[in-house]
């Protein structure tokens, strides 16, 4: 038996017969290989359920369990209640782990006796790389302050490697979008210290449908009220940086609540004028954040709050294209 560490890494699988086969290969490839794979196949009707068996057949750290159809956050507590590591990972069906995502995380995580570590994602392959195994450690107030931050490890399960004790009595909720912002916040609270790999070790695939893709619906109130949770509780936090904090709060506001239903035709009135006024209230915090926001960023908020009919015009060409 390996006196290695087991990694658990569970993978909700629904209907993702065009990208599974390179998800699996770049878990099984991977350069620890004390892990074990569960694959969770949520209720999928294409070939995922085939695709997974083969896998289970060949290689006997697969674990394969077969649920009626019930969402990603569903399928992630199936699988949370069955591993036996240690140390937990995830990853979407449509996503990739470079090789030695598992590797640097656990050492990180080891060298450094913190409760998990952390990587950066990326939609592009041509960034898709571990160049080495050097990594930081923040405490948890720092990466609570990044956690809504637009650039770097981003608020997503995937990113990440945890200590199984991080999930005691911790579940991911279910029926909501977005589930991950404020699962991710309570385990950050009760992190001691983190070990952040600055290094994009994580392939986001952006694809049509997917949620981050997908038109505004009323599914997105789900995100507001996590946004609004971990804004609002942050609050009584000492040593956390509530500027970094609100305007990630607004990034994630503009770009996946108000651009995308404004785009959509739909009725947010009173989400629009929210947002102007807090846009208006941190107009300083914005300007001056170098975490968060790109420049694009920021003048899309600027016109938002201060040029709303400009910015409304931009919205109708962006709509004819």
């Amino acid at each position: 038996m390996s006196s290695e560490p087991l990694v658990s890494i569970i993978i909700p699988i629904f209907n993702a017969e065009d990208y599974l086969r390179e998800c699996l290969d770049s878990v099984c490839g991977q350069e620890y290989r004390n892990i074990e794979i569960v694959l969770v196949n949520d209720g999928s009707t294409d070939a995922s359920l085939s695709i997974c068996e083969e896998y289970a057949q060949s290689d006997n750290r697969v674990l394969l369990i077969n649920k009626d159809n019930g969402g990603s956050p569903s399928a992630r507590n199936a699988g949370l209640k069955i591993i036996k590591g240690d140390f937990i990972g995830f990853v979407d069906s449509d996503d990739m782990l470079h090789s030695k995502f598992v590797q640097t995380l656990l050492t990180a995580i080891l060298e450094s006796d913190s409760s998990m570590a952390l990587c950066d994602c990326c939609s592009d392959l041509n960034q898709f790389n571990c160049e080495n195994g050097d990594y930081t450690i923040l405490s948890k107030e720092q990466a609570i302050s990044g956690l809504l931050d637009d650039s770097g490890y981003k608020c997503c399960s995937g990113t990440r490697l945890y200590r199984r004790w991080l999930f005691d009595g911790l579940c991911y909720p279910e029926g909501k979008l977005f589930e991950d912002i404020a699962l991710m916040y309570d385990i950050f609270k009760r992190a001691d210290k983190v070990a952040y790999a600055k290094q994009p070790m994580y392939y986001y695939r952006m694809r049509k449908g997917s949620i981050t893709k997908s038109k505004f619906s009323s599914g997105y109130y789900s995100l507001l009220e996590s946004l609004d949770y971990v804004l609002d509780d942050s609050c009584e936090l000492s040593g956390v940086d509530h500027n970094r904090i609100m305007t990630g709060y607004l990034s994630y506001y503009m770009g996946l609540f108000v651009r995308r239903g404004l785009l959509s035709g739909a009725k947010i009135d009173a989400e629009v004028l929210n947002l102007r006024r807090l846009i208006k209230e941190n107009v300083n915090n914005i300007i001056a954040n170098k975490y968060s926001l790109k420049r694009v960023k920021k003048i899309e908020m600027l016109l938002f709050a201060y040029v709303p009919f400009l910015y409304r015009f931009s919205l109708i060409i962006i709509r004819k294209k």
